[in-house]
């Protein structure tokens, strides 16, 4: 019993391990787009560029549930 116990835990922690990976790599994508966006719309109104953050934001919180 303490085998399978052992065995679901190291899979457990591999997952939630790959799933961090993927989530810092996802979301330096996220950034460097966002930073590109901003730059080019540096001379738009304040709005705008809040909503481009809070979609950049959005989709960090759901690219993980995405997949």
């Amino acid at each position: 019993m303490t085998s399978e116990l052992s065995n679901l835990l190291q899979t457990l922690i591999q997952a939630l391990g790959w799933s961090l990976v993927h989530f810092v790599w996802q979301g330096f994508v996220i950034a460097i787009v966002l930073g590109m966006m901003l730059l080019v719309t540096r001379k738009a109104k304040a709005q705008w560029r809040y909503a481009i953050a809070c979609a950049a934001l959005l989709s960090c919180a759901a690219l993980p549930a995405w997949k």
